[in-house]
């Protein structure tokens, strides 16, 4: 996972203080109970546990307020931005452009000629989708941080407003057992007590609020830390 520097600069591009970042770092990170730390970022297909979420969230709030939940989710996105380039078919793209560029020093890819979607060189392509393309450095970067915001990142933080629109609007009218129902929880007595508390809606309003305010920062931050990264990568 990134470096707490790395967090902490990049969390300024969102207008998060060093200072607010480095206690959510010590506190993310220090965390050895598995239902309060990593545990609790769970993300399928872009969308994250909103009862996982829900939990984590309440203490951050209580401690450190709305910027407190900010700081908290830049922290885990950062990390899941560093997931994505680490494995699976986003992390196979970003190593064969670390070796392209060593090599070449430019990234020849596949792109989709409907979707945008980038692929390596490795394995079949069907020509009738998708088209060679040569990237310098700064290209690749620029393109490679699009996809990883908008296919993933920028999914994230749309359904924590969904999910959290969803739980304040059940909430007002008692729907305690809709919620329940649609999020099938693993612990549904302790989610139950909790959506019964008072601040329940407030931290829900919170989390909504910071994921708008997020989406329209945190593209930068994910180019930044992919410049970080493969530069990182290609001196070492």
């Amino acid at each position: 996972m990134p470096r707490h520097e790395v967090h902490e600069v990049l969390g300024e591009l969102c207008g998060i203080s060093r200072s607010l970042m480095k206690e959510l770092n010590v506190f993310i990170d220090s965390v050895r109970d598995p239902i309060f730390h990593d545990a609790n970022r769970v993300i399928r297909a872009a969308h994250w546990n909103p009862e996982a979420l829900l939990y984590i969230a309440s203490i951050v709030y209580r401690k450190w307020g709305k910027m407190g939940l900010k700081a908290f989710l830049h922290h885990h996105l950062l990390d899941y931005t560093e997931t994505l380039i680490s494995k699976g078919r986003y992390g196979a793209i970003f190593k064969y452009a670390i070796e392209d560029i060593r090599r070449s020093g430019f990234v020849r890819l596949a792109k989709n000629i409907k979707t945008g979607d980038l692929r390596s060189l490795m394995g079949l392509l069907d020509p009738r989708s998708y088209g060679l393309i040569d990237l310098r450095e700064d290209e690749f970067t620029e393109q490679f941080s699009i996809i990883l915001y908008g296919r993933f990142v920028a999914k994230v933080l749309e359904n924590i407003v969904t999910d959290f629109s969803f739980l304040i609007k059940s909430i007002e009218s008692h729907g305690y057992e809709r919620i329940l129902g649609m999020w099938r929880p693993k612990h549904p007595k302790e989610l139950k007590r909790l959506l019964m508390e008072e601040a329940t809606i407030k931290i829900s309003q919170s989390l909504i609020e910071t994921s708008k305010e997020l989406k329209r920062c945190i593209q930068s931050t994910i180019h930044k830390f992919i410049q970080l990264k493969l530069a990182e990568s290609l001196s070492s």
